[in-house]
């Protein structure tokens, strides 16, 4: 039987409330809304009787009839509470003489407002009827919603008026409900030329809230001047000011309560100070991590318990829409006035604002339209009070501090509220049919763990469940261990009005007990009722607005925490699939888990949008589990791809095995054992982390529908130790290890990934491997600003470590292992999009990888900077035939652009600084395990490296940094060369000429060459090079001529030459003819762009005019423009092509195509990272707001530190699937994968959110 049922008679219905979840419900408005046949009921003629057959005071708002004018629909309204344990029932009936109810809210006429009051509360709005005007008046000449209030002392003040740009065409007042129990009105304001503000006021019969609802759209952005303003303090005297807020900035106020959960408020109180004109806070409905007020109250902190107390809380966050945009404030103003300004007009720009923001929005409504709930406070004034509670079974007296009573209304009657749960279905028959286990693993699948129990290593630690043992005592152990942990759930979750974003995490301790108890059909029946109505309860609490507030255009954390507040719904909701609404709820799943899939990954690598470390502390993880949850429901996420890049990104990312660096878990510790494997390394605000338990997942997910891919995961899985992570303290995770797979050693490569950066390998199948990798990419969240940091490990060691001290960084030194410019610590702004990497190849003999990123005139603190510049990093890997051969790296750091500025280069080692040792032109260090590295300068040749030994906080291993300072205009190139024990070092280094460099090791003698925009040209009597970057390798044997750049270029040794697009590779035979080969890639061809308008052709030879309408750079090919569509055409090189306030910057072929509201970008070829600004007409003008109207932090915001995404956020579909795009300072990056692709850049939308909230909850 459903929570709330309604079983039909003549005339009659029953209701009945039951309490499933330990909490104790207060006294609330219960609103139950019924349809009836025709002539049922009749207007006049219901009751409502408890179960004793006793009227109970209620109120009906019919909101239709039928044709012979009985009800068709109406809503019935009374109070009650639920105790824990407590079953209420209720019936409604046609009486001829229904018992009177005495009006408990009134309505008074007085001097033309209407008084509208309660024992409680009172408010003084506007009378219904209404004025049109012929001439628009301005906003202070027409009566506001709201013209004042009762006072707690019985005297009516408060003051409330409109303010605004627009003039009010009209407006009217009209009565939604009349009745004894409350009361309802509807405000209306048409403004000139366009625009609505419609506000709801309710005033029920108990407590002192007044409800208030507002919606406004104003059909575009303003210049944020409108607002309903309300007078807090007029007619009486308040000192103090209460409010909940997370953090302040150090001042005069006074924490009255702290945190109570994670992400939870504080209280704060502060005597009111009225010298000066200032914003002293902000209304908002969510946390923020920071000052905004979730509640805010005035009173004179000398008053007795009846003086008065004003303020405004908010309300039900579910049903908010864009706050951000339409911020809201109080006011201390100097002539003696509080002010509350409430703004009734969008003026900011869209969801989500900024980079990081996990923003969702309703694509239902328009973008220009807000809503906010809110309450008008007036009880008498908050003070400390002794009452009682329960405890050990006694009554015991405690005292309630001062903001208990807030607490209270925010809780219990503006989040989730009796009149919530009393629509949670909560009881309903089981079909028989369901089978069990079914959102872990299936039944075949759990077969066949059963018959490889040998081999399982889950075994042992599972032995004692139902779905192991058969056992139906296990099966009723696990049914109480899931329900008291789902009690621990209700009870972390409800009494809060903010929840925290640790959900699914703390979901795996119901799953599992739940899904292993479910199997057994001989769990006690009303064991097994209690344990499904708990789990269709924690469904419900996940799907309510208010709890999981999606389409708000709230910030619900960074992108890890979004997904840590979802993802246990598909899984719970897979247990119970029976329920009546477990198809909707899991339809919604598939399609949000997969938009928080790829919506969070990359197209073009799979970087997730957090550091590994964050991307596995819970993502990635919840995620998986939610995937095959909705896969054994029947939805295909086993088949997309955007997810499973996800796998192949933490394969691409994994270090050569090796000792994690920052372990500090017990658990991890003694997983470890000392032994070395695979990790995902520490970047960003993390160490190093097991990342194969998202592998094993994947696997999991996949094993039918691609067992290749699956082979491939769990091979990784057990490369990387075979661990859980976070997640072993779950010994359930256990089951989703598939016995029925066989692991296939994957083929790790070199790689470039947008969002990230890139990774070179060297003997990727040895424990001897080499690899290093580039952190260039714009990846922002949980991150440092660590874009150009060089990572190495080689023969078993992590020599170069990546930086992952974010958390924990130490004073006085470099933080990442980059260049510092015009300071010795200069630092630059965090999750920039102009980072990636430009350029790269991968040969057998050679890889290479070309990082550039913009350094910005603003971040000179020195202000001798005549413009920006580019600092780019070439890093190129020379590979041995053999893995304990010399397998080297040579960087090289130069700037493009004016940079009249010193620089400082940076790089960190895992070793003491008293076994780093100065050697010709560089030190050799002594690192771990007996690995020697070499780091040896051409540029400087006589490089003056100081060293400094560090320890950082939370990692175990001893470091140092390495420091080399150079004058303004010169650059670097770097050696790095790894060695163990008696083995020889590098040899000789040798500058040539500028980008050219000459290696010589024990195997051979190499020609290295790197530059930026021009080709090296360089010739002597050995080779002969016109290229962007490359090597030519000199071996006893053979020669090889290596173009690692993917630009056309020519590269020789004594006569022989190889010519074309790169990369490629060619072999000579040393003392062969002189001959020139033609080779490389052939490039997908593009044509000139057709149609009228004006076109702009760039052959690469013709001089193009600095300001000429369109321009290039780097690439050859066309650029047509008609009117506001402009098609840019590349068909060779490396570069920009640009007209007006628009460009793409990448490599050819491509096309773009730039048009109001959207730009498709087209590539076939290899995998590649485009850049380009947001245009403004990514949007309809009106949706932009003057710029000259908006706050002074808005435009710093957006212009430095990029934390504003300026003019909008954008959406990016790659073959129509949303995926990760950077944006930061009004750029944006896109990478698109090897084929043939397509990327369509929209403004910012998500999937359609939860359809009902406090808002479509309203009377008609």
């Amino acid at each position: 039987m459903a929570l709330s049922s309604f079983t039909v008679l003549a005339g009659e219905r029953t209701i009945r409330l039951a309490s499933w979840i330990e909490r104790d419900w207060p006294r609330t408005l219960l609103n139950y809304d019924f349809a009836f046949k025709a002539g049922e009921f009749a207007e006049g003629r219901l009751e409502v009787a408890d179960s004793a057959g006793r009227p109970v005071e209620a109120q009906t708002a019919v909101t239709a009839r039928h044709a012979d004018g009985s009800i068709q629909s109406c809503r019935i309204s009374f109070y009650s509470d639920l105790k824990k344990g407590e079953t209420r029932q209720w019936t409604l009936k046609s009486a001829d003489a229904p018992a009177a109810v005495a009006p408990r809210a009134q309505a008074t006429l007085k001097d033309g407002a209407l008084e509208v009051s309660s024992e409680s509360a009172g408010v003084r709005i506007p009378a219904p009827g209404g004025k049109a005007y012929d001439t628009p008046v301005e906003p202070a000449a027409v009566p506001a919603p709201i013209l004042g209030w009762r006072l707690a002392s019985g005297i009516w003040a408060g003051k409330g008026w409109l303010e605004g740009d627009r003039k009010v065409a009209a407006w009217s007042q009209r009565v939604v409900a009349d009745g004894p129990l409350y009361k309802e009105y509807e405000y209306n304001a048409r403004f000139a030329p366009e625009g609505v503000y419609t506000v709801r006021v309710r005033v029920e019969a108990e407590l002192p809230l007044v409800h208030v609802a507002e919606e406004y759209d104003m059909g575009g952005a303003t210049a944020g001047r409108d607002f309903l303003v309300l007078q807090l303090n007029d007619g009486w005297t308040a000192d103090t000011a209460m409010f909940a807020a997370d953090r302040l900035p150090a001042g005069r106020q006074k924490r009255l309560r702290d945190r109570r959960v994670e992400h939870d408020s504080c209280v704060w109180q502060e005597a009111i100070e009225l010298d000066k004109d200032r914003e002293h806070s902000r209304l908002y409905c969510w946390g923020d991590w920071g000052p905004k007020a979730l509640w805010y109250v005035i009173y004179g902190d000398g008053g007795d318990a009846a003086s008065p107390c004003v303020g405004v809380m908010s309300e039900h966050v579910g049903a908010w829409r864009l706050p951000n945009q339409s911020v809201s404030s109080f006011w201390w103003m100097q002539d003696g006035r509080v002010l509350a300004k409430l703004r009734t007009s969008i003026n900011l720009n869209g969801a989500p604002q900024n980079p990081f923001s996990t923003e969702e929005i309703d694509p239902a409504l328009p973008q220009t339209l807000g809503r906010r709930l809110w309450s008008l406070v007036l009880g008498p004034r908050p003070m400390a009070a002794k009452t009682t509670t329960v405890k050990d079974g006694k009554e015991t007296d405690v005292e309630a501090p001062v903001y208990a009573t807030m607490d209270l209304y925010r809780s219990y009657y503006s989040f989730i509220t009796l009149d919530d749960y009393k629509d949670w279905v909560l009881e309903w028959p089981e079909d028989p049919k369901l089978e069990h286990p079914r959102a872990v693993l299936t039944g075949a699948q759990l077969a066949s763990l059963r018959k490889n129990l040998d081999r399982w290593p889950g075994r042992e630690p599972l032995k004692g469940t139902f779905l192991v043992s058969g056992d139906p005592k296990a099966a009723v152990r696990e049914a109480e261990s899931a329900i008291a942990s789902l009690d621990s759930r209700f009870a972390q979750a409800l009494p809060y009005f903010l929840t925290h974003y640790r959900q699914t995490q703390f979901d795996y301790g119901a799953i599992f007990p739940a899904e292993s108890a479910l199997a057994c059909r001989e769990l006690p029946a009303d064991l097994r009722t209690r344990l499904r109505a708990k789990l269709a309860a924690i469904c419900h609490m996940l799907t309510t607005p208010d709890f999981n507030p999606r389409g708000a255009g709230v910030h619900m954390g960074n992108p890890n925490m979004a997904v840590n507040r979802y993802m246990g719904l598909p899984v719970y909701a897979t247990l119970i699939q029976d329920h009546p609404r477990a198809r909707a709820w899991l339809d919604d799943a598939a399609v949000y888990t997969k938009w928080k899939a790829s919506y969070n990954i990359t197209s073009g690598g799979g970087t997730f949008r957090e550091n590994p470390g964050y991307a596995t502390y819970g993502p990635s993880i919840f995620l998986g589990t939610a995937a095959i949850a909705l896969r054994n429901a029947g939805y295909d996420l086993d088949r997309f791809e955007n997810l499973k890049d996800l796998g192949r990104y933490f394969r691409d990312i994994d270090t050569p095995v090796t000792a994690p660096r920052g372990v500090w878990r017990k658990d991890h510790i003694e997983w470890l054992a000392g032994r070395k494997v695979r990790v995902l390394p520490g970047f960003g605000n993390g160490a190093d982390v097991a990342g194969g338990q998202t592998e094993l997942l994947l696997a999991n997910l996949t094993a039918t529908s691609d067992p290749a891919y699956a082979a491939e995961r769990l091979a990784v899985w057990e490369e990387c130790g075979a661990y859980f992570g976070t997640e072993q303290v779950y010994p359930g995770f256990w089951f989703y290890w598939n016995p029925d797979l066989k692991p296939v050693k994957p083929q790790r490569r070199d790689a470039v990934l947008a969002g990230f950066g890139g990774v070179l390998r060297a003997h990727a199948d040895s424990p001897e491997e080499t690899c290093a990798m580039l952190r260039q990419g714009y990846t922002q969240s949980h991150w440092n600003p660590d874009q150009g940091t060089f990572v190495l490990y080689a023969r078993g060691a992590c020599l170069c470590p990546p930086t992952g001290w974010g958390y924990s960084g130490t004073a006085g030194i470099c933080h990442d292992s980059r260049i510092c410019f015009g300071e010795p610590l200069a630092d630059h702004e965090h999750g920039r999009v102009d980072t990636n990497i430009e350029d790269y190849g991968s040969t057998p003999a050679v890889g290479y990888l070309l990082g550039r990123q913009t350094f910005l005139k603003r971040w000179d603190r020195t202000k001798t900077l005549p413009g920006n510049f580019d600092w780019s990093r070439q890093v190129m890997m020379l590979r041995s035939a053999r893995p304990d051969g010399a397998n080297y790296i040579v960087v090289r750091d130069s700037t493009q652009g004016e940079c009249p500025l010193p620089s400082w280069w940076y790089q960190w080692l895992v070793a003491k600084a008293e076994n780093v040792r100065p050697v010709a032109g560089g030190v050799r260090a002594d690192c771990l395990d007996g690995v020697k590295l070499d780091v040896v300068f051409a540029d400087p040749a006589d490089a003056q490296v100081s060293v400094k030994g560090t320890r950082v906080q939370g990692f175990q291993e001893d470091y140092s940094q390495l420091c080399v300072n150079q004058p303004a205009g010169r650059g670097y190139t770097t050696v790095f060369y790894p060695s163990r024990g008696a083995e020889a070092g590098v040899g000789k280094v040798e500058a040539l000429a500028d980008g050219v460099v000459r290696v010589t090791t024990p195997e051979s003698v190499d020609y290295v060459f790197c530059a930026v925009g021009k080709p090296v040209v360089f010739r002597n009597d050995e080779v002969e090079i016109a290229a962007q970057a490359g090597a030519v390798r000199v071996f006893p044997d053979k020669v090889l001529l290596v173009n690692a750049s993917g630009i056309a270029g020519r590269v020789g040794y004594k006569g022989a030459v190889a010519e074309g697009v790169g990369p490629f590779e060619e072999s000579l035979t040393p003392g062969g003819k002189a001959k020139t080969v033609r080779t490389g890639r052939e490039l997908a061809r593009v044509e000139e762009p057709k149609g009228g308008g004006a076109l702009y052709t760039f052959d690469g030879r013709t001089p193009v005019a600095p300001d000429a309408a369109a321009t290039a750079d780097g690439l050859t090919g066309w650029v047509r423009v008609e009117g506001e569509r402009q098609t840019f055409v590349a068909a060779a090189g490396n570069g920009v092509l640009r007209c007006g306030d628009f460009y793409v910057k990448g490599e050819a072929p491509f096309t773009c195509v730039r048009e109001p509201g959207k730009i498709t970008l087209r590539a076939e070829g290899r995998r590649r990272i485009f850049q380009m600004p947001i245009p403004e007409n990514i949007v309809p003008a009106k949706l932009l707001p003057p710029k000259d109207s908006l706050p002074e932090d808005f435009k710093q915001n957006w212009s430095v530190g990029g934390w504003i995404n300026w003019p909008w956020a954008v959406d990016v579909k790659v073959d129509g699937t949303s995926v990760q795009g950077g944006w930061y300072d009004g750029l944006m990056a896109v990478g698109l994968d090897d084929g043939r692709h397509e990327a369509v850049i929209t403004p910012y939308t998500n999937p359609p959110v939860w359809p009902e909230n406090a808002w479509t909850r309203r009377l008609p």
